[in-house]
């Protein structure tokens, strides 16, 4: 069977979109279906619709999904999907699957909200105008600071507005070096565009590209976050609505780190080389900073969401050291992240839902009261501090002897960062799990419960065992970002109708995965 990848893209696309439209129109009453089962029918076809995008590609099928709507301003509607494109949807669509299963109490416009965050995260990966991309990245503000409004309590309100101007602040920054980027293209070429194709073809000065490079930056590094760009975070996934943090701490970081090797490293590669000792440090800052509050910390979300910002120096480390092991393992630390982050907050909902208290020594003994908890509270804490067979540990290694080689001081204060890892995690499991049980009310995990949790654990358990799948694919990604030539490329991905690939896959920014 003949799959058409533009009208996978756009069904892919749409789906949240239709089923977020449904539920605000709380359609489900005509078919007797609750929001809850509306959002999830919908998280399962998003699911379904992706593994289509594989074989389009595998089957040579290079169709770009483009609408002219305002040629003259360089906008138009254009998306293509690529191998590392295709891994984030992948993992943003079974992380939203993974709520649904945990969570089935939430109204309508809750799973509404929801369905069009996906979309905003859907609708950013595969953007190949940067105008597109600007509009989906900043979709997801919306619901977010919704949901955080109106479900969350009055700490959560204080948050989300912090969430929101930071934000804001960093997407005033992006828009303006997104303008700037299309009038450089206008001066060369006399015609106004924002197709990433057309700007990676365009040479920028070096100090046009320094210029682009700080704006964009700094919208990316709000969203990721870098520090010091943190701030905004430890709040927000404190107080957002129970089960929320979920969303936030496995989905929100990846557009951030996506969109600094998808554009930054991609349009400004000697501003990056420039910038990228600096960024080595501000990583490195990160690592040890996120590690020593997380070990500080006497809250249980609050150690996640200090964890999850050293988690993300890996990944900018890996950015820094320019080198196609680095740079892919970095990759990799996006998609470990995501399911270690996704499977710790879950273990954090799990505890609120059975007990009142936010506090880690509101728990203890949790072992004799709930076995199949304590061994997933066990497995996701030693995933989190890179234990070997896990994917983070493969994603770690590659980031640390790539950095090693060209950051060897800075490296040396990273690892600190792994080291801290241990002492918090470990010190984690031992308050909560061990000692005399504060309450007799402690319900081991439910059957959604155990399997959200079991088909986290599984995928990063393969992929640490097995490896090679993602890290060839990401290698591979990494090499042709870092080396790639976009001539090379351009007249296939302008001309996908006309020509296919039998030698390897056409990706969005200009590289090329091949295949046998």
């Amino acid at each position: 069977m003949n799959f058409n990848l533009s009208i996978v893209l756009q069904v892919l696309l749409l789906t949240p979109i239709l089923g977020a439209i449904c539920l605000f129109l709380k359609a489900g009453k005509f078919c007797e279906l609750t929001p809850a089962w509306m959002y999830n029918f919908v998280t399962w076809a998003v699911v379904a619709v992706s593994f289509f995008v594989p074989s389009a590609l595998l089957l040579g099928e290079t169709g770009l999904v483009h609408f002219s709507w305002f040629p003259s301003m360089g906008i138009n509607f254009s998306f293509y999907a690529d191998g590392l494109s295709y891994l984030a949807i992948l993992f943003t669509a079974f992380v939203f699957l993974i709520y649904g299963l945990l969570n089935r109490e939430q109204s309508a416009g809750f799973y509404a909200c929801l369905l069009l965050i996906e979309t905003s995260l859907i609708g950013l990966l595969i953007s190949v105008n940067l105008l597109v991309f600007y509009f989906f990245y900043e979709l997801m503000l919306f619901p977010i600071f919704y949901l955080m409004t109106t479900y969350g309590s009055s700490e959560a309100k204080k948050a989300a507005y912090q969430f929101l101007l930071y934000t804001l602040a960093g997407s005033l920054c992006l828009l303006l070096a997104i303008i700037y980027a299309g009038y450089s293209y206008f001066q060369a070429e006399g015609v106004f565009s924002l197709e990433l194709v057309d700007l990676l073809n365009h040479t920028f000065t070096l100090n046009e590209q320094r210029i682009l490079f700080l704006g964009f930056f700094v919208a990316f590094a709000v969203k990721s976050p870098i520090f010091p760009f943190h701030t905004w975070l430890p709040a927000t996934y404190s107080n957002a609505p129970k089960g929320l943090a979920i969303i936030f701490a496995g989905l929100l970081f990846q557009a951030g780190i996506y969109g600094l090797f998808r554009f930054n490293l991609g349009l400004f590669p000697q501003a990056f080389a420039e910038f990228a000792p600096t960024l080595a440090v501000l990583a490195t800052i990160g690592i040890v900073y996120g590690a020593l509050l997380a070990w500080r910390s006497k809250s249980i979300r609050g150690l996640m969401a200090y964890a999850s910002i050293s988690h993300v120096g890996f990944s900018i480390l890996g950015l820094a050291t320019l080198n196609p092991s680095g740079v892919s393992g970095g990759l990799l630390q996006i998609f470990s992240h995501i399911l270690i982050a996704v499977g710790l907050f879950t273990i954090a909902y799990a505890m609120e839902r059975r007990q009142s208290g936010e506090l880690i020594t509101d728990f203890r003994g949790l072992a004799s009261k709930a076995p199949v908890f304590s061994f997933f509270v066990i497995c996701f804490s030693l995933a989190s501090i890179s234990l070997p067979l896990t994917i983070s540990f493969v994603g770690e290694f590659q980031v640390l002897a790539a950095s090693f080689a060209k950051f060897p001081i800075i490296t040396c204060f990273a690892l600190l960062g792994v080291i801290l890892g241990a002492v918090y995690m470990l010190g984690f499991c031992q308050q909560i799990l061990f000692g005399e049980p504060m309450t007799e009310d402690f319900d081991d995990l439910d059957p959604n419960e155990r399997i959200s949790l079991a088909s986290l654990l599984v995928l990063i358990l393969i992929l640490g065992v097995l490896p090679r799948f993602a890290t060839d694919l990401l290698g591979v990604i990494a090499k042709n970002q870092l080396s790639a030539s976009p001539s090379e490329i351009l007249e296939i991905i302008g001309n996908p109708k006309d020509k296919k690939l039998s030698e390897g896959l056409v990706l969005a920014n200009l590289q090329v995965i091949p295949h046998e």
